[in-house]
Parts: C-alpha cells; sequence; structure tokens
C-alpha cells in the first residue's frame, strides 16, 4: 500500500512538468518555431545538387540526410564534403577510424495513404511503434580509445550567445524523460560560447549517451557472414527492449572492453524514434496530446546525429572536439517549404555530393523478401 502514494506524487510531479513544458514551449515557439518564421521570398536555395536530392526524394515533404564525416579532416578555409544518405537506401561509411556501411529505415507517418500502402520496410515497421532507425554496420580500422557515445552533438549553431533561462529549464525537465526511456545518464552540455566556440577543441551544444543508451547490438567474428544490414535481425545479437536494464548493460559494456579490427559490428538505434517525426519535424509523447516543432529546440539549424570515441574525459566532463574520433555524423534537417531557413544557414558551408550506394542482389533467408539489397564488400 506504501507505492500508492507514491504513485501519486509521480502522477502529479508529471503533469506539472507537463503544464510547464506546455507554457515554455509556446513561448519558445515563437521566437524559433519554423512554422513561425516570415515567409521571406529572398530566402532561396541555388545549389543544384542538393535541390536534386530533395526533387529526388520518395516522399515529399521529407527530410535530407547527410554523411558530415569528411568535415573532421578537412583543412582550415576548405568545403567539407556533404554526401548524400537516402531514406531507405544502403551507403557506403568510411573514416579513418571504422569502414562499413549506413541505412537509415524510415516510414511515411506524414501520409496516412502512403503509410496504408505498400512501401520498402513495410516488413519492419508494420508492427513497431518506431516510426525510423537507423543501423550502421562494419569494422573498426583501429580499436576506439577511450568511451564511445551516441548522440546529438549541433556542429552547425549560433554559439555567439548564452542559452537564456527559459531553454535551460525546458531541457532541464526533457533529459530525465529521455533518460527514462533510455534508461541510461545522459551528458546534456550547451557548449562554449562567444569567443571559447572559436577555439579548435571547443564543445559543442550535445545531448549525448554511451553506448547502452543504443538500441541493439550484433558481433559477428571474423570469418563468419554478418546478417545484411537492411534485413530482419531482430533475433541476430542482443536488444534493450528484450532484456533487463542489468543484463542490457552487462552485455555492451562486455563488448565495448573487447572492440577489435577483425570482428564486424552492427549497431541499431531507435530509441528516441517514438518521440521524434521526421517529416513534421516535430517531437511527440513529450506533452500528452500536443507535439512540438524541433525547431523550438534547434532553432533554425539541423540536427546532428552522431557516433563518436572521446579519450581523457569522463562522463559530465566538456566533451572537446579535438578529443573526439567519429565513426557516424549525419546532418539531419527539413525539406518542408516552411523549413527552408535551416537549409538557407548551411547550403553555402559544405559541398554537396551524391550518395555512394554499394549494393548487388542476393538471395536472403533472414529478409523475407525473396531477395534483398545487401551492401558489397
Amino acid at each position: 500500500m506504501e507505492t500508492l502514494p507514491l504513485l501519486h506524487a509521480a502522477l502529479l510531479l508529471a503533469a506539472a512538468a507537463c503544464f510547464i513544458l506546455h507554457r515554455l514551449g509556446k513561448r519558445l515557439a515563437h521566437a524559433s518555431d519554423p512554422r513561425n518564421w516570415p515567409a521571406e521570398p529572398s530566402v532561396t536555395i541555388e545549389d543544384a545538387t542538393f535541390l536534386r536530392h530533395v526533387r529526388e526524394s520518395d516522399w515529399l515533404p521529407g527530410v535530407s540526410i547527410y554523411d558530415m564525416l569528411d568535415a573532421h579532416g578537412a583543412a582550415a578555409g576548405d568545403k567539407p564534403v556533404a554526401r548524400h544518405v537516402p531514406l531507405n537506401q544502403v551507403v557506403a561509411l568510411e573514416t579513418e577510424h571504422f569502414v562499413g556501411q549506413l541505412v537509415w529505415m524510415a516510414r511515411p507517418t506524414h501520409s496516412k495513404t502512403l503509410e496504408a500502402a505498400e512501401y520498402k520496410y513495410k516488413w519492419h515497421f508494420a508492427k513497431k511503434a518506431r516510426s525510423w532507425e537507423i543501423r550502421i554496420q562494419g569494422r573498426f580500422k583501429s580499436v576506439p580509445k577511450g568511451a564511445m557515445y551516441a548522440g546529438i552533438v549541433l556542429a552547425d549553431f549560433d554559439y555567439a550567445y548564452a542559452p537564456d533561462m527559459k531553454a535551460r529549464t525546458m531541457m532541464k525537465l526533457i533529459q530525465p524523460i529521455l533518460e527514462a526511456a533510455l534508461k541510461q545518464r545522459m551528458h546534456l552540455s550547451w557548449g562554449s560560447r562567444g569567443a571559447e566556440a572559436e577555439e579548435e577543441d571547443a564543445e559543442k551544444l550535445c545531448l549525448v549517451a554511451r553506448m547502452q543508451g543504443i538500441d541493439q547490438m550484433i558481433v559477428t567474428p571474423r570469418g563468419q557472414t554478418p546478417p545484411p544490414i537492411d534485413s530482419l535481425i531482430d533475433k541476430f545479437g542482443f536488444r534493450r527492449n528484450a532484456m533487463k536494464k542489468s543484463a542490457w548493460e552487462k552485455e555492451v559494456t562486455a563488448v565495448m572492453s573487447n572492440l577489435n579490427t577483425e570482428d564486424t559490428y552492427t549497431f541499431c538505434l531507435w530509441g528516441i524514434a517514438r518521440f521524434t517525426d521526421l517529416f513534421d519535424w516535430t517531437a511527440r509523447g513529450i506533452i500528452p496530446g500536443r507535439s512540438l516543432s524541433l525547431g523550438s529546440f534547434l532553432g533554425p539549424w539541423p540536427a546532428r546525429c552522431t557516433v563518436f570515441s572521446i579519450e581523457d574525459t569522463e562522463h559530465g566532463e566538456p566533451q572537446r572536439e579535438s578529443r573526439k574520433r567519429y565513426i557516424l555524423d549525419l546532418m539531419v534537417l527539413s525539406n518542408a517549404v516552411e523549413n527552408r531557413q535551416t537549409a538557407a544557414n548551411v547550403i553555402d558551408r559544405y559541398t554537396y555530393s551524391d550518395a555512394r550506394l554499394v549494393r548487388k542482389e542476393t538471395t536472403c533467408v533472414a529478409c523475407p523478401a525473396t531477395t534483398c539489397h545487401v551492401s558489397a564488400p
């Protein structure tokens, strides 16, 4: 019977948090929600490659996704390459630390008609709450040094000013909700600001968790064939939502402690997918019955989904860019007309390039289809 008062207290606390989020969300949205930005005719996008990628999207409006790993090796003054990552297609992934492939799978949540019809990977999403999933598969070229993290790191952002109290309060309320969903502590930093943000080792605004916060891992020993990255892999490796927290953390810790350059690793991320809708560019489920534009958190800037290792840094300490080694860095932005200011803010920073699709047809017993697409070695 002692649990009943605690339950009541928890419900009251949750209700109060939702009320505060609702009030703060409305105030913040007035300034940063893309839907409130004026429709300035002068805001135009002239990069032909970027526009072609938008036009070639299977679903519109949608999102534009780019592999930004080249930005971490570009010399000062050079224009880094942003390589296109089409939704629902396997593309090559390679850095000086990792080589493999990735796929960003998604369902057409913006259209009930499209979602009811056949679409690629419907067999995967049909009975799941998630609206998207990221999969990475490959081998390390060198063993990562330090802890590995996954989450959001905002490389493109206005760091001239300190975040205001409203934004800080809102994030303090949101962070525990995400930590409860992932069952992991997260590292939150507002990043270096002002002149400090111009330094080489400046910390970026980030909300990240250690690899215990991802959702599935598969380790394929050397000499064995890993499951195709875009096939039915639910029964391979181990999944966070199918295990007790203690067992999951034990398995992940064992994998992270024994990373090597011979085995093939498959990492899958979808934990926050039930809270975000890429096509509407909204966050859902944070406030019951209400959605918030992602612009309330990002402003007119794209999200950057990352996986990286970092040396000589304890959890909670500043995560300096010079200490990081990225194996994934995806820039994600809405390509809806009303959000075009986001694209305008970064369009001249990068050279946009086509995807590196490396695929072949093969028969696959792991996939429901007769054949499935598998990236070439």
